[in-house]
């Protein structure tokens, strides 16, 4: 669907580093020693506390001038919420199909596959998928040098490949004649699969002819490569190859023996002494990085958390990381995990006014950041073919989502029964100086955190034959469960089903829930996910009438973080849904730590749901009720949208594909590796967010509502004309829980303390399409509304459509401490400034924006951010 949608040129500019980059994680992965906390239950010696900066905003509830806001409020879900059992029988979207063809060739060095006599003997494992003459070929298959585009060896069966030998990014082209599209299926080390629709066919695509490099850890791959008829691997399987190499690090002669990191006795634990790591990255006492090698044992892979040791350490003291996980770091597959490398400093900060302003120096104008998340299980991103596993800009938050199936994980820890990561920042001066830190993650699978006994299997058919083992009778189940039995549970449906499963609603009060699939099959399709928002299943809020209690909301959970800082219960927690074909997504409007991981919600083809997501929404509703007082709810807190599609059929429009209305007041939140194209108004609107971290997405237009030019993506304050608070954090609740003099808790009807929108970081997106639909209207391309305080854009790319260069804009930005870096702009408006609240203010102040537009628009400083790309730690 986005096979032309690559690896754009921020990751270009990095290919040249990445053998070092490898090497540096290579050194992390092999060396057992500690990096945090020791166990599930425990955490790191980190630093509790938040970065206090201060700031103030001022919404604009008009999106640029031509967008008539009268319409913008939530009238209807389009019949989304719908949550009966429909029998439609649609599945998954059809891509990828056939790729598990039977007539798949024999071994490498025989004859080609499916026992054609007629393919010819070259021994490269090739072959046909039926007998009789193909009518594509597989002619070679090159390792290639992304930067010159240059063929460096051709692989064959076994070929080793040395890190060391190269200095550029690497990829893998294949020689294919007469295919319609081409499949990629790598495994092993790394498990990757790729559809190409034109020649080059490159193992990580390219971007508008630039080649993109792929990630290569050590380890074995196994390649498979296939020839389709059809665009998107359909049609007929016309012929494939495969082959296996191995992929070494500068110096290893592929032994397999690891020598540099000390023991190779394979216990996992030498050189650990238990103590915990510090977040500033420098307190690595008693922990000399000798730990032993993951290899040699009895066949666990045991994890290997890194170390923040003095090869770690920086090269001197004027720079001071610090990470720290604003939401936690002990959790259940899938987890989204939301780190903060704010409150790293330089002794020679240099913001762009010529200031020493810290938050500023942090946030995209003096200090770059790289994130190594030590995940090399976790691929590339589908959307822009940058790698899952780092973040490399001038954002000092993250969010990544940690998955862990056990033993298969190459993080897996066989003693602790968990995946154990040791996620590292390097914090960088433009000048080179350095510092790094270092924070482990603990992931626990679903199977090891929920009893048989806590588990349900769901099948319309009755087809419990790949349910969990030892799932109760009483826990096989027809269809949804209904709300309040969700509680400590997690609940599968069964792949490959036809049914339309009902609605999943989930109550505020319920926490630690795991909705997902089992079996083999097409994703199962379940009408409606609510989480924490009655919706279609009920009541939209609680009300007095419902629970009498509610005055004092003693009977709902509060936001609590521990003495790390650390969340660790509030309403609706702990909450994660993965792995479904879904007609439509709603976060309440106080859900806490809820990821949305894996979520197809494609309905372009058919319409039969919108396809909306609402993140933490409905926070209109609360204000607008006399039956709860709002002053004791506490605001949506670390929602992760992950690789979620939501793309809308023209018959069947979401209002906003992805949308938090007024009064979100969402915080530390994310969209991460989505997709969004066509609705009635923008891609992506926030009213009201703090700490919002948008990657690696594509926000492709099409807003075909009629209501005036709308965005791809818009973030703007809670309410019109309201002028919300300049001290407000809503990340300092220690003191605020269910106190109406709590900061950063009270919303209407006092929205001076509300807080201003900060922190929102845009990193590595993709905005517009290439191809419109005609009655599109395209306001602009990436709105941050007036008010906005320390926000950055980096790495974006624009696309344009033909006939289509009527956008007012590629930027609008207002606010202060606003910085664009690595845009690849496309001829047309770049940037003007959001000028509705005013200028040189508290809240906006021209000279604060620090636009990279090529004519100087939005930059009435001229200064451009000189945030270095600093290599992995």
């Amino acid at each position: 669907m986005l096979a032309n949608f690559k690896n754009h040129t921020h990751e270009r500019l990095f290919a040249l580093r990445q053998v070092r980059n490898l090497l540096f994680i290579l050194f992390c992965t092999v060396i057992i020693t500690n990096c945090g906390g020791e166990d599930f239950e425990s955490g790191p010696n980190e630093e509790p506390g938040i970065s206090g900066n201060d700031g103030s905003s001022q919404d604009n509830n008009s999106d640029d001038g031509s967008d008539d806001d009268s319409t913008d409020d939530e009238t209807t879900d389009n019949g989304s919420d719908s949550g009966g059992n429909d029998d439609e029988t649609e599945g998954n979207d059809g891509t990828d199909t056939g790729s598990d063809d039977d007539g798949t060739g024999g071994d490498e060095g025989s004859d080609t596959g499916a026992g054609d006599d007629t393919s010819d003997d070259s021994g490269d494992g090739s072959g046909e998928s039926s007998s009789g003459e193909t009518s594509a070929s597989i002619n070679t298959i090159t390792l290639v040098n992304t930067d010159t585009q240059v063929s460096l060896i051709t692989l064959e069966d076994a070929a080793l490949i040395d890190l060391g030998s190269f200095t550029s990014g690497l990829s893998i082209e294949a020689n294919v004649e007469g295919a319609s599209s081409v499949k990629f299926i790598l495994s092993g080390a790394m498990s990757f699969e790729k559809v190409e629709g034109g020649a080059p066919y490159l193992l990580a695509g390219d971007f508008s002819g630039v080649y993109s490099a792929f990630e290569f850890v050590p380890g074995t791959y196994d390649l498979r490569i296939e020839a389709w008829s059809d665009a998107n691997a359909g049609g007929e399987l016309m012929a494939f190859t495969e082959l296996s190499f191995d992929v070494v690090a500068a110096g290893d002669d592929g032994s397999g023996d690891d020598d540099s990191g000390g023991d190779d006795s394979g216990d996992g634990d030498s050189g650990n002494d238990g103590t915990g790591d510090d977040d500033s990255g420098d307190d690595s006492a008693g922990n000399d990085g000798s730990g032993g090698d993951d290899s040699g044992d009895d066949g666990d892979t045991v994890a290997s958390p890194g170390s923040c040791g003095e090869e770690y350490d920086g090269t001197n003291t004027t720079v001071t990381a610090h990470l720290k996980s604003l939401t936690r770091i002990n959790g259940v597959s899938p987890e989204g995990v939301y780190f903060s490398a704010q409150d790293s400093t330089s002794t020679n900060c240099v913001d762009l006014t010529g200031g020493s302003d810290a938050t500023a120096c942090a946030s995209g104008q003096f200090l770059g950041f790289h994130f190594n998340f030590d995940d090399p299980d976790s691929g590339n991103f589908e959307t822009t073919g940058n790698s899952k596993n780092r973040q490399i800009s001038g954002a000092p938050r993250a969010v990544h989502v940690f998955e862990c199936e056990g033993e298969g994980n190459s993080r897996w820890n066989s003693e602790t029964r968990q995946c154990e990561f040791a996620v590292k920042v390097r914090v960088q001066e433009p000048a080179g100086n350095y510092d790094d830190a270092c924070l482990r993650v603990n992931i626990k699978p679903q199977a090891e955190a929920f009893a048989a006994e806590d588990t349900y299997c769901i099948s319309a058919e009755n087809d419990f034959a790949e349910c969990p083992a030892g799932v109760p009778e009483a826990n096989k189940l027809n269809d949804t469960p209904s709300i309040g039995n969700f509680e400590n549970s997690r609940v599968l449906f069964a792949r490959g089903s036809v049914a339309t499963y009902s609605s999943v609603c989930i109550d505020y009060t319920e926490s630690n829930v795991r909705i997902g699939a089992y079996g083999s099959g097409s994703d199962p399709l379940v009408a409606g996910l609510n989480i924490g928002r009655r919706g279609s299943c009920g009541q939209t809020i609680p009300t007095i009438e419902e629970r009498p209690n509610t005055i004092t909301v003693d009977n709902y959970p509060r936001l609590q973080k521990d003495e790390f800082g650390h969340i660790i219960d509030g309403w609706a927690f702990d909450i994660s849904a993965s792995d479904l074909r879904v007609g439509s997504a709603q976060a309440g409007m106080a859900t806490t730590l809820v990821t949305l991981h894996k979520l197809d919600m494609d309905w372009s083809e058919t319409g039969e749901y919108d396809g909306m997501v609402k993140l933490g929404d409905d926070g209109k509703n609360c204000s607008e009720n006399g039956n709860l007082p709002c002053e004791y709810v506490q605001y949506p807190y670390g929602l992760v949208v992950s690789e979620i599609t939501s793309i809308a059929n023209e018959s069947n429009l979401p209002l906003v594909n992805f949308n938090c209305f007024t009064d979100c007041g969402i915080v530390n939140s994310a969209v991460i590796g989505s997709k969004a194209k066509r609705a009635i108004e923008h891609n992506m609107r926030v009213m009201g967010s703090w700490g919002m971290v948008v990657s690696n997405s594509w926000f492709g237009g099409d807003h075909i509502g009629g209501r005036g030019g709308k965005n791809k993506i818009t973030l703007r304050n809670f309410k019109p004309d309201g002028q919300t608070s300049l001290n407000v954090n809503p990340e300092d609740f220690e003191t605020g829980n269910h106190d109406s003099n709590g900061p950063g808790w009270v919303r209407e009807p006092e929205l001076p303390r509300q807080f201003t929108p900060h922190y929102q970081f845009m990193i590595d997106n993709i905005f517009g399409d290439t191809e419109q639909m005609p009655s599109s209207n395209e306001a602009g391309f990436m709105h941050i509304g007036a008010g906005t305080q320390y926000a950055g854009v980096f790495g974006s790319t624009f696309l344009g459509a033909p006939g289509r260069e009527t956008n007012s804009s590629l930027f609008a930005l207002g606010g202060r401490h606003i910085v664009t870096a690595g845009t690849n702009y496309i001829d047309n408006v770049p940037c003007r400034f959001d000028d509705s609240n005013g200028t040189n203010s508290v809240y906006t102040d021209y000279f604060l924006i620090y636009a990279d537009t090529p004519n100087g628009a939005c930059n009435q400083a001229g200064v451009t951010s000189i945030a270095p790309e600093p290599e992995s730690p």
